[in-house]
């Protein structure tokens, strides 16, 4: 009678710890600090029986769980390097990229900074350490300049956008995500660092237009440094982390949630070329 109950209730334990789905997503800390986390918790009040574990330690990480197998969904503020696709290459993994937003990545100083415009001139001198003063930008004193780590998408992306693929200064600052970045900023008026438009806007900061460009949604299309947000997966995604996939770039709810973690939204529907958010060139 004794192993009898013992094995039912082996059983019935078995059964909800498979019934706990978990979903495994990796990478970008733009999206992992704030929209994905937001998403899930939005997904999980119809799916309560989902759950999620996010790790959002930089783009490059996204990649290298993926391709290890350590999670089913990356995240990534910039496309995959040539070199990142060789590696799923030889692997014989099938990476398919999918836009799910659109981000501008907004140069932020403390509040009581004076500085209200930048040149795209101006700022390449600043990141690539040719500027140690505020004197002749618009402010006063010395000028501390802080970027992401090497990890991370924004960092590659905000070189090549920003900077032309120049390296960054020897003497530039570097954090490790988005929230230090801005709790940095908001605590020193000499320094200057860069954040997506989500995180611009946090207590303390004070976001600066570019060539007289404010980074805000209505001027996507015109302010230099916009750029796509994405979703990659391989063929090794279980069903589970597929409906959250199509949940997140079909469902009016989801489409929501993006608006609402002040990231700009994609197109609701395929575009009339017939074609999908999916990228199979990534």
């Amino acid at each position: 009678m004794v192993a009898r109950f013992t094995a039912v209730v082996s059983f019935l334990f078995l059964s909800c710890v498979l019934q706990a789905q978990d979903i495994l997503i990796a990478g970008s800390d733009t999206l992992g600090a704030k929209l994905i986390p937001q998403l899930a918790e939005a997904y999980r009040k119809k799916h309560p029986d989902v759950n999620f574990q996010i790790q959002a330690e930089g783009t490059s990480t996204g990649f290298l769980a993926l391709l290890e197998g350590d999670c089913e969904i990356g995240m990534a503020s910039r496309p995959a390097t040539p070199e990142e696709v060789k590696r799923f290459e030889k692997k014989n993994l099938q990476v398919s990229r999918f836009l799910i937003a659109h981000d501008m990545i907004a140069v932020i100083v403390h509040e009581n900074n004076p500085v209200k415009n930048l040149s795209s001139g101006h700022l390449k001198d600043i990141f690539t350490g040719k500027a140690d003063s505020w004197d002749g930008y618009g402010g006063k004193g010395p000028l501390k300049a802080m970027t992401r780590n090497t990890s991370s998408g924004t960092y590659k992306i905000f070189q090549h956008l920003a900077l032309n693929g120049e390296a960054y200064g020897q003497h530039i600052l570097k954090m490790a995500g988005s929230l230090q970045v801005h709790q940095e900023v908001a605590l020193d008026p000499q320094l200057i660092s860069y954040v997506g438009i989500a995180y611009a806007n946090a207590p303390g900061l004070k976001p600066v237009a570019l060539d007289g460009i404010p980074p805000t949604p209505a001027n996507a299309h015109r302010y230099p440094l916009t750029r796509d947000l994405f979703l990659y997966t391989t063929q090794r995604i279980t069903p589970e982390a597929q409906s959250f996939l199509e949940w997140v770039l079909y469902s009016p709810q989801a489409r929501k949630v993006v608006s609402d973690s002040a990231f700009i939204p994609r197109q609701p529907k395929p575009a009339s070329t017939g074609k999908s958010p999916e990228q199979n060139a990534p």
